[in-house]
C-alpha cells in the first residue's frame, strides 16, 4: 500500500474526523467494555467529547493558518495544540504522548 501525503491539516482533520465518526457510531460500545480506571460506563462518551475538542483546536490553528501546510505550521505545534485540547477536555481522558 503506498502511503497518500496530503501536507494540509485539513486533511489531517478529516482523518480525525473519521475517527470520531466511527467512535460515535460504537460509542455504546466502547461504554461496554470500560474498566479502567473507574468502570462507570463512560469512556466512548469520554472519548468522544475529547476528539470533538481535539477537532475544535484543528480548526482554531487552520482558521489561523489559512493556506499553510501541517509543516508550515510545525507539526510540534499541532501536537501541543491537540494535546492542550485533549487536556483541557472536560472528561480528563488524558492522552499518552
Amino acid at each position: 500500500m503506498t502511503p497518500v501525503s496530503d501536507p494540509s491539516i485539513v486533511r489531517f482533520r478529516a482523518l480525525i474526523e473519521a475517527g470520531l465518526a466511527e467512535l460515535e457510531a460504537r460509542r455504546e460500545e466502547v461504554n461496554d467494555l470500560n474498566v479502567f480506571p473507574v468502570a462507570d460506563g463512560d469512556t466512548g462518551d469520554n472519548m468522544v467529547l475529547t476528539l470533538r475538542a481535539v477537532l475544535q483546536e484543528l480548526d482554531r490553528l487552520s482558521d489561523s493558518s489559512e493556506e499553510r501546510t501541517i509543516d508550515d505550521i510545525d507539526r510540534d505545534e499541532i501536537v501541543a495544540s491537540v494535546a492542550r485540547a485533549a487536556l483541557a477536555s472536560p472528561v480528563r481522558v488524558r492522552p499518552a504522548f
